[in-house]
């Protein structure tokens, strides 16, 4: 038996006063060996194979052990026993460093020669650093140790099969400010069971319990937004979770701190302190809401640095204050904070319709779910690195099932789902596949490879839009989460990233996880930093049940923390630098769906007597115990009692203060992967009657279709159960409805009873009837108010009906030109064609006498007949209206012809859409024999060529100029698109792979890429409305030149809807206004400039129609002349452009 410790630096007269041992012991069995070229790799279960840089990789154990109260670890000692000697010699391989997943370029073999010629034992310590962290007042002991033992020089290895590890504790200066922040809770003990090697230990701890003043959600916003965050906390409260929102103008004005990011965290603090809070909502981006930038440097290659590492960690982390030494490089070894003790997440906002954007794809992901796709992820993987060969899909299959590899076990997505997994291992998928793929409903999308600030998983920022997401609105398919291990890609202090376009916009991410600068990996291997925080998160999810986004994040970070200490980790930096750059853009309460939605079965008692104590509610699935689901009971929009139930399924809610006012209240339940429940509750007098209302039935035989449902337009007779929830009989009854919609009238709302038992119920008849106004939003829900009298009591209570309406909504359109065209589906110059457009009743009632109408202010076209009648349409029928039309001979090719399409059903239920077809296509196959054919621009430092070595197809293709290394040769042209569309190009490529790229950029995004040796490939790419620069770039790194060293690009087929090509400038801001726009002919153009400014008008064919010379500051245009359509109207001087579409109605 070997013995090795280690003293800390102490003074020994405090420790001997408060001092104390800790024992646990570990165990080993044989290790698996394999060979790697020249050398060895010894994986063992429970172990991670870690080291420092150069230095042999040998598996490690990390220690987590949780310390006495008011402890702290003061010195370790490591007893190794049952030594078992390997047969052979080995040698084993050295460690390499950590790599940014954006770096590609070769680095050196490290490989300490000194200790591999060494003859002494390797390690000469064996176990690592010894740190104290604390989470939510428990204090745990961080270290790590080898039970492997390696003479470098003879190849010998032995282990230790059994390996006990003694700490020694001493008093913790820092105890007063742990026990302030314990709490006995149930959610924090379960966390510290989870991190403990030795659970029982949290016998010791007895801290602080909620109460009726707590709450769980703080949202911190600038003060202007506010009150845009109130559909959100009305969500919340009807799952249960009480909250509170700060502004920013509060904290600046009444908290201390060194500047705005001390003061909000120690907001956070008081709050948790006080209000036991378990998570944030940062509300707003930067500019709204600062954040803290944190210091890290990375042994890696010449070594990394960053002393401004965005990081909401330190808003979640609240020991200490992160800067102890005063240096402001926060977060340094030692100033750090692993254990987070709240869940954080950020709302990226900058602007109200971006806010309004989060909080409605929060709402509408967790309370109405597209059903069928939570059991289908999909997984994104790169190539990483080429030399040992490195695939992220290596990475991702890690997540899949039970899982022990590296030294740690985890339990991801189970292995029975429905993976969709583009791996660039099988093929070399495009940008288009991942955005299709996710269009056909994934929900949470997992992906590891490379990625900038404007550039994830081959999608560039101008990939992020609407249309491209088109499907991921929340209604088609659900909205989606994203975590990806990339680089930058989460720099939400750029303005903006990529990840904050994801959740900013409308469509597609409801949130996002990924880091805010590089995000690590370890080649040829299949452990990493980022990799390992990825799959302790997923085993939150999916293992421990956590359901929260925010708190299953810090449910990772807090199980990959002890391995901080490991060697080749502390002194590295790596997993601490993705520790800190790992952020959540989106909702840290938000509800993750891990399966299908489940249906709980709920016991409870319905009446509640005024006084009581609290009340039981039994939560069961399938006939088994619902655990931790979230019980809550709302009475006058404010929740008065939570709890969540234990194993046996029951949650004892208390309510504290009593409930001293009677009437109706609401009890609601709400657990994993469980779409929130309610159930009305009364709260009823201990003693006298109490009537109220009970239910209703909807007679609509009469006075409309007989359905049963409350339609517009119809008089319904309302047949009503009203019963006596008291204690003693009630006489003499007057019933009277009513109700403050403008949407319904009453006809007949009052009615009598005699006298009902106390206990017992009455059908009412044909008792009441109301009217409904034709002209009604579907799915309204209107409040009726059941006020009922016995002459000295009255009693209220209320109840919603849904009213029912037509919803018109407009979708794709179609062109056949199959009959009398030559049927490539596109307007043509001397056709007749049919256009189909699909209008559907979304609603929830019959349309009556739908009309569908088709029209067009260009001179190119005529429909032979406008209108189509589609008479009735039912719920959810669509109908297809088919349009005949005619195209002039004459249209010149890329003229944009606009086309407005109708439907409408009386009483205003309405939709339209706009449509802009081209005629014919622009296409740049370089057949002239030149550049001349549009407006090209050459740049970089050599122009494309003319190329006749075998095109695409023709004659002629163009080629990039002949450069040297860290050079480019460019290809660019400017143009206007009226509505979005797509451009495609055919490209080939012949070069230094992975180094040497041809590249396509819109408006200085990177769209792709392209490098190796690559034939020829037609691509296509979405493109937005408005004006663009396209450019080709060939470039070469500073090194290396293989194969033809060149690209070739032919057959560019622009935007259909392409109007105006280039003008030959590029465009730069300028400060123009113009309205009215829609206008008559006659508008307003505004600037700023004191001198005069030149306009232009063009047709949507590309004519010339209207020029003149503006004065200065504010002109009228009169375009009387023009014929009603579409126009691009250009402002511009000799250094700036405007453009913009303009229309003139008639």
């Amino acid at each position: 038996m070997k013995r090795f410790f280690i003293a800390l630096v102490i003074v020994f007269n405090t420790l001997m006063a408060f001092s104390g041992e800790i024992q646990h012991t570990y165990y080993f069995t044989g290790p698996d060996v394999s060979r790697h070229g020249e050398y060895d790799l010894l994986n063992m279960n429970n172990t991670m194979l870690t080291n420092r840089v150069g230095e042999p990789l040998l598996p490690y154990q990390a220690v987590s052990l949780l310390l006495p109260p008011g402890h702290k670890a003061v010195w370790i000692e490591v007893l190794r026993e049952n030594e078992v000697k390997l047969t052979g010699s080995f040698n084993i391989m050295p460690a390499q460093p950590s790599r940014p997943l954006s770096e590609k370029k070769r680095s050196d073999f490290m490989k300490n020669e000194d200790i591999y010629t060494s003859s002494k034992p390797y390690p000469s310590s064996s176990f690592g650093q010894l740190t104290t962290q604390t989470m939510n007042g428990h204090s745990f002991a961080f270290s790590s140790f080898t039970p492997f033992e390696y003479i470098p020089v003879t190849g010998e290895v032995k282990y230790f099969a059994k390996v006990t590890v003694i700490l020694h504790t001493g008093a913790d200066p820092n105890a007063e400010a742990s026990a302030s922040m314990l709490y006995s809770d149930k959610k924090i003990s379960s966390r510290v069971e989870r991190l403990a090697q030795n659970p029982e230990a949290l016998q010791l701890y007895a801290g602080k319990s909620k109460n009726s003043e707590d709450y769980e959600l703080l949202i911190i916003t600038p003060q202007m937004y506010e009150s845009g965050f109130a559909d959100l906390v009305s969500m919340c409260k009807s799952r249960g979770m009480r909250t509170m929102i700060k502004s920013i103008e509060f904290i600046a004005s009444n908290l201390n701190g060194v500047d705005l990011q001390e003061k909000i965290r120690n907001f956070i603090i008081q709050e948790y302190q006080t209000h036991a809070i378990e998570t944030v909502l940062i509300g707003g981006d930067v500019e709204l809401v600062p954040y803290r930038g944190f210091y890290c440097y990375v042994q890696s290659g010449s070594g990394y640095t960053d002393t401004g590492i965005p990081a909401d960690l330190y808003y979640s982390a609240l020991d200490g204050n992160w800067n102890t030494d005063n240096d402001n490089k926060w977060g340094e070894p030692g100033e750090d904070d692993l254990l987070p003790e709240v869940a954080v997440g950020r709302f990226p906002f900058s602007n109200a319709t971006e806010l309004a954007n989060l909080i409605h794809k929060s709402i509408s992901y967790q309370n109405q779910p597209v059903l069928g796709e939570f059991t289908k992820p999909l997984f994104v993987g790169e190539n990483l690195y080429n030399n040992p060969i490195t695939w992220g899909s290596d990475y991702l299959e890690l997540l899949i099932g039970d899982r022990s590899d590296n030294g740690y076990t985890t339990y991801g997505i189970p292995s029975g789902y429905s993976f969709q997994k583009l791996y660039e291992e099988d093929y070399n998928w495009s940008k288009n596949d991942l955005i299709n793929a996710i269009g056909q409903g994934k929900q949470f999308v997992h992906h590891v490879g490379h990625s900038s600030q404007t550039y994830v998983a081959k999608m560039s920022n101008s990939d992020i839009t609407n249309a491209n997401f088109s499907q991921n609105n929340g209604i088609i398919r659900n909205y989606s989460i994203l975590q990806t291990h990339g680089c930058d890609c989460g720099a939400f202090d750029y303005n903006d990233c990529i990840l904050e376009k994801m959740v900013n916009i409308e469509n597609f991410a409801v949130a996002v996880i990924g880091n805010s600068r590089y995000g690590w990996f370890n080649e040829g291997q299949t452990e990493g930093p980022a990799a390992h925080l990825h799959r302790e998160m997923t085993d939150a999810l999916f293992h421990e049940k956590i359901n929260f986004l925010g708190s299953a994040m810090v449910e990772g970070k807090a199980m990959t923390a002890p391995w901080v200490t490991a060697p080749g980790q502390w002194e590295e930096g790596a997993l601490r630098w993705n520790f800190y750059d790992l952020n959540l853009l989106g909702d840290p309460a938000l509800s993750v769906w891990t399966a299908e939605p489940v249906q709980p079965q709920v016991s409870y008692q319905p009446e509640i007597v005024l006084g009581a104590p609290g009340t039981q509610v039994t939560v069961s699935l399938n006939g088994f115990p619902a655990v931790n689901f979230v019980c809550s009971v709302m009475k006058n929009e404010e929740i008065i009692a939570v709890a969540q139930t234990n194993q046996t399924g029951l949650a004892e809610l208390v309510f504290d203060p009593p409930i001293v006012e009677i009437g109706a209240a609401t009890l609601q339940v709400v657990g994993y992967n469980a779409l929130p429940e309610s159930f009305d509750l009364m709260v009823i007098p201990n003693e006298g009657p109490y009537v109220v209302y009970e239910s209703n039935a909807i007679d609509d035989t009469n006075g409309g279709n007989g359905n049963g449902l409350a339609d517009y337009g119809e008089t319904i007779n309302l047949n009503m159960q009203i019963k006596n929830v008291g204690m003693a009989l009630a006489q003499n009854v007057s019933a009277q409805l009513t109700s403050t919609s403008s949407f319904v009238t009453i006809l007949n709302g009052t009615t009598t009873i005699s006298e009902l038992p106390a206990g017992a119920s009455v059908s009412l008849d044909n008792a009441f009837s109301f009217e409904i106004n034709p002209e009604i939003p579907n799915q309204e829900l209107v409040n009726f108010i059941l006020t009922c009298s016995n002459g000295d009591q009255i009693w209220t209570s209320s109840f919603n009906i849904p009213l029912y309406a037509p919803e018109m909504v407009v979708s794709d359109l179609t062109i056949n030109d199959l009959i009398s065209g030559n049927g490539n589906g596109m307007l043509d110059p001397g056709e007749t064609v049919s256009l189909s457009i699909v209008a559907t009743n979304a609603g929830g009632s019959t349309a009556y006498a739908v009309i569908a109408s088709l029209y067009s202010s260009s001179s190119y076209v005529l429909i032979s007949q406008t209108q189509q009648f589609l008479e009735e349409m039912i719920p959810g029928e669509s109908k297809t209206a088919v349009f005949e039309l005619s195209v002039s001979a004459d249209a010149p090719y890329g003229t944009v012809v606009d086309f407005n399409f109708q439907v409408e059903a009386p009483s205003g239920y309405e939709d339209s859409k706009q449509f802009f077809l081209p005629v014919g296509l622009r296409i740049e196959s370089f057949e002239s024999g030149d550049f001349n054919a549009y407006e090209w621009h050459h740049g970089g430092n050599a122009n494309w060529t003319l190329n006749m070595e075998q095109p695409f197809e023709g004659t002629y293709c163009v080629k990039s100029g002949a450069i040297g290394h860290d050079f480019q040769s460019d290809l660019w042209i400017s143009l206007i698109v009226f509505a979005d569309d797509e451009i495609s190009f055919a490209r080939k490529v012949s070069s230094e792979a992975n180094y040497d790229y041809l590249k396509f950029f819109v408006d200085d995004n990177l769209i792709d890429q392209w490098s190796g040796e690559m034939g020829w490939q037609e691509l296509s790419y979405p493109v937005s409305s408005g004006s663009h620069i396209l450019r080709w770039s060939y470039t070469k790194d500073m090194s290396v030149s293989t194969g033809s060293d060149c690209a070739w690009i032919d057959k560019i087929t622009f935007p259909g809807t392409t109007m105006v090509i280039d003008l030959g400038e590029r465009l730069a801001p300028f400060n123009v206004s113009v309205f009215p726009n829609p206008n008559a002919g006659r508008f307003v153009i505004a600037s700023c400039d004191n001198k005069p400014i030149h306009m232009r008008m063009i047709d949507i064919a590309g004519k010339l129609v209207l020029e003149d010379v503006l004065l200065p500051k504010r002109s009228i245009v009169n375009a009387d002349h023009l014929q009603a359509g579409m126009y691009i109207l250009e402002v511009f001087d000799e250094h700036t452009t405007f453009r913009t579409k303009i229309i003139i109605e008639k």
